[in-house]
């Protein structure tokens, strides 16, 4: 079981693999892109992801409102109990660039914290997830599941550090520089990176900007 959140984790997944079967499709050599900004593609498997999470997720729980990347903001979450949060296909340039570190993050937030997540990544068919008083698991292909554990934390460092495959903030490598860490472990999707540290093959994300002020830590 995956405790008090077993449903909205279960059509979550579902969700998540059905846009993964989309997203599948389309992968090859000759994806079309079109650019939102001057570093963030989209794609057609974008928006076929995003049309098969509204589908499951509007389905199951058609009172939530879900805050989508590829869509305009209806700001009907705010005052809301509870508002799923999900990018369809996080690491695009990934998926254009044919290396398979892509991934579809759901996340459901209650009273404005977020209580339950689930990342899929669809070229291993493995399924994170894990929510509020519940424990990490892992769904494998063949359907069974598996609990997860991080590595025991080492000195930091020792620690691995997982970093973007595609691109690299000063910040970044500034903030290794205080904290003496020497072990890098690259990676595409931040769903990819998550899924390193809950299975023990890095210990630390950290997001920073340019000038080294560090706004998000993820760790073992």
């Amino acid at each position: 079981m995956t405790g008090r959140y077993e449903r909205e984790i279960l059509a979550a997944r579902d969700a998540a693999m059905e846009a993964s079967r989309r997203i599948v499709d389309l992968y090859g050599p000759d994806v079309e892109v079109r650019w939102k900004g001057a570093n963030d593609p989209v794609t057609a498997a974008d928006e076929a992801a995003t049309q098969a999470i509204l589908e499951r997720i509007g389905g199951e729980f058609p009172g939530d409102p879900v805050l989508i990347e590829e869509r305009a903001d209806d700001l009907s979450r705010i005052g809301a109990p509870r508002a799923w949060i999900v990018d369809p296909l996080d690491g695009t340039r990934e998926f254009i660039d044919r290396i398979p570190e892509f991934s579809v993050m759901i996340g459901l937030v209650e009273g404005g914290r977020p209580v339950m997540g689930v990342v899929h990544v669809p070229l291993t068919g493995v399924t994170f997830a894990g929510s509020a008083g519940g424990p990490a698991i892992a769904f494998e292909p063949g359907g069974s599941r598996r609990e997860l554990r991080c590595a025991p934390a080492p000195d930091i460092r020792d620690m691995r550090i997982v970093v973007s495959r595609s691109h690299r903030s000063r910040g970044i490598t500034r903030a290794e520089e205080i904290l003496g860490i020497t072990r890098e472990v690259r990676s595409g999707s931040v769903g990819v990176k998550i899924a390193r540290i809950v299975t023990g093959e890095a210990e630390l994300r950290i997001r920073a900007s340019e000038d080294a002020e560090i706004v998000l830590v993820d760790a073992a």
